[in-house]
């Protein structure tokens, strides 16, 4: 799964950035994400992606806080 799950969001991501950077000239690309999934970090990483802020205990999931982490990704 974790090999699937690496391929498929480089895939989207490679999708997304190619309609927001291409067609529609956007600059900057944010990933709002909770800290649930921990194999995202490194995908994000792999494809470029900084981390620009964490935010402690920032949404509460089934009773448990978690951090929610933005990455971003400037047009090149």
């Amino acid at each position: 799964e974790k090999i699937h799950f690496r391929t498929y969001w480089l895939t989207f991501l490679e999708l997304i950035e190619n309609i927001f950077f291409n067609k529609l000239n956007f600059q900057k690309i944010f990933v709002y994400s909770y800290e649930v999934r921990p194999n995202l970090y490194d995908v994000l990483s792999e494809a470029n992606y900084i981390q620009e802020a964490r935010l402690k205990s920032h949404k509460i999931i089934n009773g448990f806080f978690f951090d929610v982490l933005i990455y971003s990704k400037f047009r090149l």
